[in-house]
């Protein structure tokens, strides 16, 4: 069988190489790591992973940049996953569950119902969690099912979809996919974006309205 695909930021390549090696020699997954804005890790075309290491809740700007980042994934997609991560470099963690800037975190990713906060002692834990949420996609039907190889002429496509606010990266894979002139994107029905896209009505109405309000802004600009 095709090896499940995800995509992986290619930040990840500094921080988290062990884990993408793990995920592509022990679990049988297949990274496809590219510059990704959302997530750390979009699994499908519904649900994303952020690994934040547990050193990141000492720094002085931490809750910002993290809330941010996070808010930033569920505002993207239906589903989301934060792993702490302990930061193996450390000797002693002071990580501290009570402290006033998790619990400020904790605070922020309460307001969205649909994230879910998970915690990793290593490495190996966070692919093995990784792996689990991957498995249950793939069994509810959910994985990457289009070409994420891009050419020159379909990466402009790509970021050209993938600059609307509502659409994750598989989205605007989809739709680079499906719709390889943009006239012929701009033209076609919502129900038509619904089903290249794999996304709900609402969405599809949004993106379609949002394209088309920037491309009548720009000929007016």
């Amino acid at each position: 069988p095709d090896r499940p695909m995800i995509l992986v930021d290619s930040k990840e390549l500094a921080g988290g190489k062990p884990i993408i090696s793990l995920l592509r020699n022990k679990y049988g997954v297949n990274p496809v790591v590219m510059q990704l804005t959302s997530a750390d890790y979009v699994i499908s075309n519904r649900l994303a992973v952020e690994r934040i290491l547990d050193t990141e809740f000492s720094a002085s700007n931490m809750p910002v940049k993290v809330t941010d980042k996070v808010k930033l994934m569920c505002d993207a997609f239906e589903k989301s996953f934060v792993i702490i991560q302990t930061d193996c470099r450390k000797r002693v963690s002071s990580f501290n569950k009570l402290s006033s800037k998790y619990l400020q975190f904790s605070l922020h990713v309460n307001l969205h119902p649909s994230a879910r906060v998970l915690f990793s002692c290593s490495f190996e834990e966070s692919a093995s969690l990784l792996s689990d949420i991957i498995l249950k996609e793939q069994r509810n039907g959910f994985l990457i099912d289009v070409p994420v190889v891009l050419n020159p002429s379909t990466q402009l496509l790509f970021d050209f979809y993938h600059s609307c606010p509502h659409v994750t990266p598989i989205c605007a894979l989809r739709f680079a996919y499906h719709f390889p002139v943009v006239g012929m994107f701009l033209n076609n029905s919502v129900e038509s974006l619904k089903k290249a896209g794999s996304i709900s009505t609402r969405k599809a109405i949004s993106i379609l309205e949002y394209f088309k309000s920037e491309i009548l802004f720009d000929a007016y600009s």
